[in-house]
């Protein structure tokens, strides 16, 4: 992957040589390899574009910006394009003449060609921005669901980058977007288009857009919705079908002319795709990462168990609390937005324990999401119970309401019975990620701040993604649905993008192809869960290469001893939450953030993940990012 920025002046203003260097030094780290840039003035239009590139295919010879044959077209692109050679030698026969080998100009003679049709004939993971010095026109686009981000701000001139910080370079003082605060504190990330910062927005996954004169139409080519089910196939089928596609898509991303390795988790996905690789390449570098603290139990005999069954070289990290606070800024800083994911610092130290032998790496994200890994069947019950609450008459909601002694109330808890009722007013759909209630939210901001965020319910925001108009009939494909396009793409996307790139490393995802992804949502819900077994296609498929005890074990997931963590440098975190400049921005409540710190440290014990230090993380990273955004 690499780094792409651009600006387009149509009132032909002089782009500083100055702006052009700081935009692409900020991005410097996604691709160290070259940089490149294009710059034109006009009397009525400036445009500029650059790229730092990180060489992974056709290493010496794909050098950017890359223009047509006429040279009046220059292509930037930040990913890849793993079937460029079949889509290449299409548009030969055409009569297209190329002068590289590799994938970039592969997509600027295919929008040449087809328009914006070239996005439904790509496989890959990309962000890209085409000039078109004809008609000053602008043509940037964003991969299916959201693999590498693109972010633009439109105001006066049009500016995108693949980060924000590159887009900050000549701005002043940063406004707080507080839609987006308050989706944050509830979500532990910020759901696309949204940024933290005023005036600065992301291109949504699976859309592109034309910016002429200034103005900027969005449009979608890609939405899972589309996909339905519409005929019932046998069981055989579906599993036959998910092991061609999943093999042909490790094969695609083993494309590269660079060493190719893989995070190995020692979970089932991560483990199948290894199996699969080694089909296809004998030399394989895995890297897994331990956790230290007492008692702490890792997937690490998983993964050195997998290693060990497909002969592939491991390479292990361990950290401890000290080398999880010690990135704390430089994460807060890199990427670009607050996370609340306290799974990205392990990422940070795995990407770079990788970037130390490789450019790439596979990766198993994705599988859950679109073959029902997590607990839906627990969350469809959830939904069950919220219909019963929803048929409580509307009298009786405002008596358990009123009433906080009352027999309703006591038998639930006075926070159930909030977010009960929160749900019951604006609908109710189970989120993975959800980590506050609206209602909740409340306590923590400053008073200040609350007056602005109070206007953004997150439920209603989470409501709003649902694109099918059945959804009720289908919870767990309406579920999953939400996840992918909030979840996925917010969360567990950027930190993996972020995180590695901080490394110059690129990370591709076997589980994300778009076939395999459509397979996944014309699949029938009974073929992914089968009694208590999740994912049942992918785990089936697994048990060629794995035994049962080992495809079938009790999912784990990338835990981490945060409360250990937190603990053992609890007086940082005051130091960062409680600080001068904290109490003087007055976007957190000091008097919840106290209590929060007090209630953590009087814990019984300290041996996973509590809520409390999940949002002491969660509060710390949006503190720090404060300190490097808001000037």
């Amino acid at each position: 992957m690499c780094g792409i920025c651009g600006i387009i002046d149509y009132q032909g203003f002089e782009i500083s040589e100055q702006l052009q260097g700081a935009m692409c030094s900020s991005i410097e780290h996604r691709g160290p390899d070259h940089k490149g840039s294009y710059y034109k003035k006009s009397n009525n239009i400036s445009a500029f574009l650059a790229c730092q590139r990180l060489s992974i295919i056709d290493i010496s010879g794909s050098n950017q910006p890359i223009e047509n044959e006429a040279g009046n077209m220059k292509i930037v692109q930040n990913g890849e394009i793993f079937n460029f050679k079949e889509i290449r030698k299409e548009l030969a026969a055409k009569g297209h003449i190329f002068k590289t080998k590799g994938d970039t100009e592969v997509i600027l003679h295919g929008y040449e060609e087809w328009g914006a049709g070239v996005l439904q004939r790509l496989n890959g993971q990309f962000a890209f921005a085409i000039f078109d010095e004809k008609n000053g026109k602008l043509f940037m686009a964003r991969d299916r669901v959201g693999i590498i981000p693109l972010y633009y701000t439109c105001n006066n001139r049009f500016e995108f980058a693949s980060e924000a910080k590159s887009l900050l370079t000549d701005k002043g003082s940063q406004s707080i977007n507080y839609s987006a605060l308050s989706h944050y504190v509830s979500l532990r990330y910020i759901p696309d288009p949204m940024t933290l910062i005023e005036g600065i927005s992301k291109l949504r996954p699976g859309c592109y857009a034309i910016v002429e004169n200034g103005n900027i139409q969005e449009h979608e080519y890609w939405d899972l919705a589309n996909f339905e089910p519409k005929e019932k196939h046998s069981e055989k089928h579906y599993i036959e079908s998910f092991e061609r596609i999943m093999e042909e898509s490790v094969r695609l991303r083993l494309v590269s002319d660079v060493p190719v390795g893989i995070f190995l988790s020692g979970g089932i996905d991560s483990s199948l795709i290894l199996a699969v690789m080694k089909r296809l390449q004998n030399e394989i570098e895995a890297f897994s990462i331990g956790f230290d603290a007492p008692g702490w139990q890792d997937e690490l005999p998983y993964a050195k168990f997998a290693a060990a069954q497909n002969n592939a070289s491991h390479n292990i990290i361990r950290i401890n609390s000290n080398d999880y606070f010690n990135s704390f800024n430089t994460l807060s800083y890199q990427t670009d937005e607050p996370i609340g994911d306290p799974t990205m610092i392990p990422l940070y130290y795995l990407s770079k324990l990788a970037s130390e032998k490789v450019k790439v790496t596979l990766s198993g994200e994705g599988s859950d999401e679109f073959f029902a890994g997590y607990q839906y069947n627990r969350r469809k019950r959830n939904w069950h119970i919220q219909n019963v609450f929803n048929s409580i008459p509307d009298f009786a909601i405002r008596a358990i309401e009123a009433g906080k002694n009352n027999t309703i109330a006591r038998m639930l808890g006075a926070d159930k019975v909030n977010i009960l009722l929160q749900r019951r007013k604006n609908g109710y759909l189970p989120v993975a990620s959800m980590g506050l209630s609206d209602e909740f939210k409340k306590e923590i901001f400053d008073p200040k701040t609350r007056q602005f965020t109070k206007v953004y319910p997150t439920l209603d925001f989470m409501e709003s993604q649902i694109r099918t108009e059945n959804w009720e009939k289908n919870i767990i494909r309406a579920m999953q649905y939400v996840d992918i396009k909030t979840w996925l793409a917010g969360d567990l996307l950027m930190r993996a993008d972020k995180t590695a790139m901080a490394h110059s490393l690129e990370v591709r995802f076997p589980f994300l192809d778009h076939n395999l992804s459509e397979l996944a949502f014309t699949t029938p819900e009974s073929f992914k869960i089968k009694g208590k077994i999740r994912k049942y296609i992918v785990k089936k498929m697994a048990e060629k290469y794995y035994d049962k005890d080992f495809v079938h074990r009790y999912k784990v997931g990338f835990a981490l001893p945060l409360d250990h963590y937190i603990k053992n440098r609890i007086n940082d975190v005051k130091d960062i939450l409680l600080s001068k400049k904290s109490r003087e921005r007055g976007i957190l409540d000091m008097g919840y953030i106290q209590g929060l710190i007090s209630s953590f440290e009087n814990r019984a014990s300290y041996d996973g993940m509590s809520a409390e230090s999940r949002r002491l993380f969660t509060m710390t990273m949006l503190e720090l990012w404060c300190c490097n955004y808001l000037r």
